[in-house]
């Protein structure tokens, strides 16, 4: 079921732009080639974008996610730590793992980077996740 949602993304973004294919002033990069793209097997950018305006709880709000310039998909990452990418591999989707640190407590845990916003089943109990992350994972 997984690899036919990625599909179905592939095929959407061939007739939509995606998050972070706007204007390149909008974006900023933060790393190249971050991690592995399960799709096509490429690498995925990290990038930033905050959100202009003078007024409401958005505005300065930052935006951060992974963006494969192949497929033109844009995949929506944790707003806080650090990531460094992890040797391993989504045994769902195949996209590449990534470790997040947080920055006060130096605790870390791991994120696929298509898993995170884009939740698969969820194990018993977890049911209505919006972001999923690895220890969410039975597999």
């Amino acid at each position: 079921c997984s690899n036919e949602v990625i599909k179905l993304d592939q095929a959407v973004a061939r007739h939509f732009s995606g998050i972070g294919a706007g204007p390149e002033n909008d974006y900023t990069l933060l790393e190249r080639g971050l991690s592995g793209c399960g799709a096509c097997g490429g690498r995925l950018d990290l990038k930033v974008k905050t959100q202009q305006g003078n007024e409401g709880p958005e505005s300065g709000k930052t935006s951060r996610f992974l963006f494969c310039t192949t497929c033109k998909i844009g995949l929506p990452m944790p707003a806080n730590g650090d990531l460094t990418a992890n040797n391993a591999y989504c045994k769902i989707c195949n996209y590449q793992v990534l470790n997040v640190r947080n920055r006060d407590t130096n605790k870390e845990h791991t994120v696929c980077a298509y898993c995170f916003s884009n939740c698969p089943p969820p194990p018993d109990g977890l049911e209505g996740l919006i972001e999923f992350r690895c220890f969410h994972c039975s597999r």
